[in-house]
C-alpha cells in the first residue's frame, strides 16, 4: 500500500514537472515587446546585386525584411520551405537530428539587430533556458524544419513599398487562401518532386487551421472542389466560387500518394 502511495505521488510530481516545462516553452515562444512574428515569404534573386535573399514578411504582408544570403543558404531555406528532403543531409538536417536525439526543443528564432550591414539572430531553446547566436539563414532554416516561430524586431521591418531591392529582383509568384500559400511549380521544383511543370500548385506555407486539417508544407494541390488547378489563376478562380463557411475538398499529392482533405472557407483570406 505504501509503495502504491509513493508511486502515485511520483507520477503526480512528474505530471507537474511536465506541465511546468510545457508552460515555460509556451512563454518562451510568445512574442515580446518590440517583436513582430513573421513568416518566410520566399527565397529570391536580386540580379542588380547579384545575390540571393530570403524575404521575411509580417502577417498582413504590409512590412517585410529582405536578408541577403549566399546560394547554398538560399537552397537550404528553399528546401525546408517546400518540405523537400535532399539526398544527403544539410547542416540544418544535422542540427535538427541532434536536437531530436537530445530531447531539446526550439522555442523561437529572432532576428534582433543590424550592425555594419550584418543581421544578427539567435535561437531560444528549452523554454528559454539556452540562447544560441546564429546566422539568420541557419536560424531560419532550422525554424522551418522545427516548426518554430520566427520573430523580427519591429525597428528592422520596412514597408514593402520601400524595400531596397533592385528592379530585377524576383520571388516565385504565389497566392494565398484557405489558410495556404501556394505557388506554381517551376521546372526546378518540378524536378525535385519528379513531376512535370503545371502538375499542380506547391504548398509553401500552412496556417494552424489548415495544418490541423492535415495539410502539410510541400504538398501538391492538384484539384479544388473537383476542378483541376495547374496555375495560380485556377486557384484564384476556385476561391472566387466559394461562399464564407462553405466546405471544399482539396485533392493533394504527397509523395507517391494522393489524399483528399476538406476545409471550411471562413473567408477568402483564411
Amino acid at each position: 500500500m505504501k509503495a502504491l502511495k509513493f508511486r502515485v505521488v511520483g507520477v503526480f510530481f512528474m505530471l507537474v514537472a511536465l506541465a511546468a516545462c510545457a508552460c515555460a516553452q509556451k512563454r518562451a515562444a510568445a512574442p515580446r515587446p518590440g517583436d513582430v512574428r513573421v513568416h518566410v515569404g520566399g527565397v529570391g534573386f536580386d540580379r542588380a546585386n547579384g545575390a540571393h535573399y530570403v524575404l521575411l514578411e509580417d502577417g498582413g504582408h504590409r512590412r517585410a525584411l529582405p536578408i541577403l544570403i549566399d546560394g547554398g543558404q538560399a537552397k537550404a531555406i528553399a528546401l525546408e520551405l517546400h518540405g523537400i528532403k535532399p539526398p544527403r543531409p544539410l547542416t540544418q538536417d544535422l542540427m535538427r537530428e541532434i536536437l531530436h536525439a537530445t530531447g531539446t526543443s526550439v522555442d523561437r528564432v529572432e532576428i534582433y539587430d543590424l550592425r555594419d550591414g550584418v543581421y544578427y539572430a539567435r535561437i531560444s531553446l528549452d523554454g528559454g533556458r539556452h540562447r544560441v547566436d546564429a546566422r539568420p539563414s541557419d536560424a531560419i532554416a532550422l525554424a522551418l524544419g522545427m516548426h518554430a516561430p520566427i520573430y523580427v524586431k519591429d525597428k528592422l521591418l520596412e514597408p514593402r513599398s520601400a524595400l531596397a531591392l533592385g528592379p530585377a529582383a524576383t520571388l516565385p509568384r504565389s497566392a494565398r487562401g484557405l489558410g495556404l500559400t501556394v505557388q506554381e511549380m517551376t521546372p526546378t521544383l518540378a524536378k525535385y518532386f519528379n513531376l512535370e511543370p503545371g502538375s499542380g500548385l506547391l504548398v509553401s506555407a500552412v496556417d494552424e487551421k489548415a495544418r490541423a486539417a492535415g495539410i502539410e508544407r510541400g504538398d501538391i494541390v492538384t484539384a479544388i472542389g473537383g476542378r483541376n488547378v495547374k496555375r495560380l489563376s485556377d486557384f484564384d478562380r476556385a476561391l472566387s466560387r466559394l461562399r464564407e463557411g462553405e466546405k471544399v475538398t482539396l485533392t493533394l499529392r504527397r509523395g507517391a500518394s494522393q489524399q483528399s482533405i476538406t476545409l471550411k472557407a471562413f473567408s477568402l483570406e483564411d
